[in-house]
């Protein structure tokens, strides 16, 4: 059975190919700035883009969307609007869940 770590791994690496075959460029993946980490840091045209990767098996209880609360989404927020100054974008966080 894998470990959580490798099944967070799998998921990230899926979300890349899915937001690539979109015509999302990836900028950044497991990006650190200060105690804060970004899983995916995307770009499409001029917009920049956040993605919170939640992987779950089958059996989990909670479903991903769950899992991310209103502190991750701020924190979200503001490192996608410091982000976006340094890439020269727009930034879009909107806290979906695909």
């Amino acid at each position: 059975m894998p470990s959580t770590v490798e099944i967070g791994r799998e998921g990230e690496r899926l979300a890349r190919q899915l937001l690539e075959r979109k015509g999302y460029q990836i900028l950044e993946q497991n990006w650190h700035w200060h105690h804060y980490e970004l899983d995916l840091v995307a770009r499409q045209g001029d917009e920049l883009v956040i993605v919170e990767v939640k992987t779950r098996g089958v059996d989990f209880l909670v479903d991903p969307e769950e899992s991310i609360d209103q502190g991750k989404i701020r924190r979200n927020d503001g490192n996608c609007a410091k982000t976006s100054k340094k890439k020269n974008v727009s930034c879009f966080s909107a806290g979906n869940v695909l």
